[in-house]
């Protein structure tokens, strides 16, 4: 079931959206998963490709 979003809600996404760049709207769409990354190479990768969202876990020993 989708909720209309307010008139308050809607202004922030429409500016949101308008002040990002093609790399950062397309990052959005992206979820990666790297489970044998270190923070470091999270952190280089971060500052390369503006992702929407991480999955990290830890593989099983």
């Amino acid at each position: 079931m989708l909720i209309p979003l307010t008139a308050e809600q809607q202004h922030w996404v429409d500016t949101t959206l308008s002040a990002m760049t093609l790399p950062e709207c397309v990052g959005q769409l992206l979820c990666s998963l790297h489970p044998s990354f270190s923070t470091d190479d999270w952190l280089a990768l971060l500052e390369k490709v503006p992702l929407g969202s991480l999955l990290v876990r830890t593989t099983s020993s």
